[in-house]
């Protein structure tokens, strides 16, 4: 290019460019498509091919819902609103359980990944950086209608979905073995209460009859026996939410909704049996407990104490029996609707999508480098002509 098709001043002008392009239009192809092909062939014999295997599930019920379900249903008057976990905190449970380190360990030796990701799996360092590896290739997401996503990534089609439908399986049995446990812990809790509850039942119930054969009082009147079954309802709420709240604290983390909301309906419930022993129902029949004759309160206490505990009877045996069955579900929580298939086509790399990246990046540098070119060549201040020299010779040498 002759000085006469560039303009002489030194200031930046976009119709240099122009210029330039128009006037080395032949050689400017050229590197595009030569850097184009290069990059392509590049790409195609140096980077790995990436394949994906993807297994959808859905979650067919929660671990304790067999139990949570009793509870909520096994006695009428306990006003139970028990919620299961939402496919959020699902999503959450099965990414701890995919990517705990024993999963993937595990998964690691079944597939001798470790050899073929190329550590050492004696070698303590070389485990963990084995460990971080498997992590960034394994995704979870949760579908548009609930569903659970979970891929493998590889650089083998085939054991890309070999992995992903093994990491299924694994998440099943670890999910089973989580629900039984629970299950078993519930079973010995409510075990350990019902013989207790038993043999208070057997001791208030002894009381009482010797309580009757000591006074002779075997009946007493209306108003005291609408007071006796208005104390016995409220003492046996403030039961029911106590065993209910032991139950959920053994199931769900302590910062659990559920776990706040049963422990603020336990408080309530104590609050208004304590008001109703001092000052009893303002504007009914229902007297306050100090208001009554001594013998009468102490025959009250004996009798509210047996049928609180016929009634926690027959909400506690319904549910140990629910918690014995659960404790023997050893089936598939997660129910797979489409197992992964070895992929056909390649997630990565974008072949062309980089090609054309790296021609164009290649093609622009040419560009510079012929409009620098230009530039140097029409400078006319003599300083920066010597400094454009000075610079030249020291590359030189």
């Amino acid at each position: 290019m002759t000085n006469d098709k560039i303009k002489s001043h030194e200031h930046f002008d976009i119709l240099d460019l122009f210029l330039l392009v128009a006037t080395k239009k032949k050689t400017l192809m050229l590197v595009l498509t030569t850097s184009l092909i290069i990059s392509y062939l590049g790409i195609f014999l140096l980077v790995a091919n990436q394949y994906e295997a993807t297994s959808i599930i859905v979650s067919g019920s929660d671990e304790t819902q067999g139990l949570l379900g009793s509870l909520s249903k096994s006695y009428g008057i306990l006003p139970m609103n028990i919620g299961y976990s939402q496919s959020s905190s699902e999503i959450e449970k099965y990414n701890t359980i995919i990517h705990s380190r024993s999963s993937l360990e595990l998964i690691l030796s079944r597939y001798n990944l470790y050899s073929i990701y190329g550590y050492d799996s004696t070698n303590m360092h070389d485990r963990e950086k084995a460990v971080a590896k498997i992590t960034k290739k394994i995704r979870t997401s949760e579908t548009k209608d609930g569903a659970i996503q979970i891929t493998f990534i590889d650089t083998d089609a085939e054991r890309a979905a070999t992995v992903a439908n093994a990491i299924v399986e694994l998440l099943n049995t670890r999910v089973i073995d989580l629900r039984i446990s629970k299950s078993r812990e519930n079973k010995l809790f409510l075990g350990q209460r019902l013989a207790d509850l038993k043999q208070e039942l057997e001791r208030s119930e002894d009381s009482l009859k010797l309580f009757q054969e000591k006074t002779g009082m075997l009946e007493i009147n209306s108003q005291v026996k609408e007071l006796l079954i208005l104390y016995s309802t409220l003492e046996a709420n403030v039961i029911f939410k106590q065993i209910q709240l032991g139950i959920l604290e053994k199931t769900y983390d302590q910062g659990s909704s559920l776990i706040s909301t049963t422990r603020m309906e336990l408080q309530e419930y104590q609050r208004k049996l304590d008001e109703l022993n001092r000052k009893g129902q303002p504007g009914s029949l229902v007297l306050p407990l100090k208001s009554l004759p001594n013998i009468s309160v102490d025959y009250l206490r004996l009798y509210r104490t047996v049928e609180i505990n016929s009634s926690l009877l027959k909400f506690l045996i319904p549910l140990y029996e629910q918690a014995k069955i659960d404790e023997k579900k050893d089936y598939p929580i997660l129910q797979i609707i489409d197992k992964a298939i070895t992929p056909v086509k390649r997630s990565y790399p974008p072949r062309i999508f980089f090609s054309i990246g790296i021609s164009l990046f290649v093609l622009c540098t040419f560009i510079l480098y012929y409009y620098l070119k230009e530039k140097i060549g029409l400078i006319t201040n003599p300083r920066l002509i010597q400094l454009v020299k000075l610079l030249y010779n020291s590359s030189k040498r």
